[in-house]
């Protein structure tokens, strides 16, 4: 409790505010009850008597509790579904437009269109979701209108921050999962801090960290507790759509695409929910004493961090463009495969790609070894079979053997292509047949007699 408050609520009391519109603003605020009570009190005393107080009784300090948060959060997003809606709308559409191209009746040489269609959306999404945390974050007093002003202004500033934030985080989890969970934690209320204190850049995040320092445990607490009872509604969705899928269900893409769109109704709850909650922590987290500066040695290592970062993630997104990303290959790729495999797999990747360009040109796959042979760098045990409707290319380095065709970028096999326009793996080998030991016995008393 600190005389500021106090001041504050002086001024409403004097200005006429009903008292449950005092304690409303109160605990928006960040406060406890038991902060209202106190200070409150306190204010009425010192407008009868007209003698400010220079001994304030402190509160206890405490965060709102788990159950606090989700309660409080659940009011006011209810309140104010239409901030649900702003997040929800273009955001659906946005996947709509691009979920569309999997229906039969879509052609498929459209599916550039609608993901053309669907970026204004996306970016309605993104602007819309930084107002609403805006709007939140201010305690639902401002206008959307208002908010988008302060958005323009802000939009870059907020997307700077949040690039620092993310490369920081990253670089921490690179570090092994304790310290990624730790800047996580440390860091998590840089967005509020950006939003509510006009702290800029890395500002933003070493004021979280000054905020959250000294009380690790009771934030990843809250953080942790709210995320998931507030998870439990999606793991029921994706449970049912999960049951459906193994009745078969999911050969029908509006099955899937109705799983999404609630999904995606879900997530906006979440969002504007989690805003509120978060406000409530870190407004609560400014009560307590806390560093009004970090150490060069913070600084510094916030810094390192995103530099980790900063260098790792161009690195994982050139190796998958060069590449490619095909889970079964990767995941049957051993660790410790040598640099020559991982060439011959990044190539029969990029021989998949080519022959679909050769496709688009001559509308057919017939010929298309003699364009995809010279691209390989291994020339021994090389196959390649093509026809008008499908193609397959199969290469050997050291002991295994990689192959690419019409539908699969890169895979391994145990067998030649024989001809085949298809990489078809080894089938799996029956278990021998056991033999009991007493029809040995008669099978050989057959054979005597």
């Amino acid at each position: 409790m600190t005389p500021e408050l106090i001041a504050a609520i002086k001024a409403r009391i004097s200005a006429g505010q009903d008292e449950s519109l005092i304690r409303q603003s109160v605990l928006e605020g960040g406060y406890t009850e038991e902060v209202f009570s106190l200070a409150y009190k306190q204010a009425t005393d010192e407008l009868a008597t007209g003698v400010v107080a220079t001994n304030i009784p402190v509160a206890p300090k405490t965060l709102p509790s788990v159950i606090n948060l989700v309660e409080e959060s659940f009011a006011f997003v209810f309140a104010r579904l239409s901030l649900v809606g702003l997040i929800f709308v273009p955001s659906v559409l946005a996947y709509v437009l691009t979920a569309l191209p999997e229906f039969s009746f879509i052609p498929e040489s459209a599916a550039l269109v609608f993901q053309v269609l669907a970026i204004p959306f996306y970016i309605v999404y993104a602007f819309n979701t930084v107002a609403v945390l805006y709007i939140v974050a201010t305690g639902g007093s401002a206008t959307y209108k208002e908010a988008l002003v302060w958005v323009k202004s802000n939009f870059w500033g907020m997307i700077f921050m949040y690039i620092l934030l993310g490369f920081a985080i990253f670089g921490g989890f690179l570090l092994f999962l304790i310290p990624g969970l730790v800047v996580l934690t440390t860091l998590y209320f840089a967005p509020y801090s950006f939003t509510l204190d006009g702290k800029r850049g890395m500002d933003a995040l070493l004021h979280s960290r000054e905020l959250v320092q000294g009380k690790f445990w009771p934030v990843l607490y809250k953080i942790v507790g709210f995320g998931l009872i507030m998870f439990i509604p999606v793991f029921l969705v994706a449970f049912l759509f999960g049951m459906a899928e193994g009745f078969g269900s999911t050969e029908l893409p509006q099955v899937e695409l109705v799983g999404n769109i609630l999904l995606e109704i879900f997530s906006a709850f979440y969002t504007v929910m989690g805003f509120q909650a978060m406000t409530r922590v870190y407004t609560a987290l400014k009560t307590y004493p806390h560093e009004t500066a970090s150490s060069s040695f913070t600084k510094a290592l916030y810094g390192v961090l995103m530099v980790i970062g900063l260098v790792t993630i161009p690195l994982l997104i050139f190796l998958v463009y060069k590449y490619g990303w095909d889970e079964e290959s990767f995941t049957s790729m051993p660790l410790e495969a040598p640099i020559e495999t991982m060439v011959l797999r990044g190539e029969m990747t990029n021989l998949s790609k080519a022959a679909t360009e050769y496709q688009k040109v001559n509308n057919s796959f017939e010929n298309v070894c003699a364009t995809l042979m010279p691209l390989l760098s291994v020339t021994e045990n090389v196959e390649c079979n093509d026809s008008e409707s499908a193609w397959a290319i199969a290469a050997t380095e050291g002991d295994e053997r990689w192959c690419a065709d019409t539908t699969t970028e890169a895979k391994l096999i145990k067998t030649n292509l024989d001809g085949k326009t298809a990489c078809i793996s080894l089938p799996k080998q029956e278990p021998a047949v056991k033999i009991e030991e007493s029809e040995v016995s008669s099978t050989t008393e057959n054979i005597q007699e």
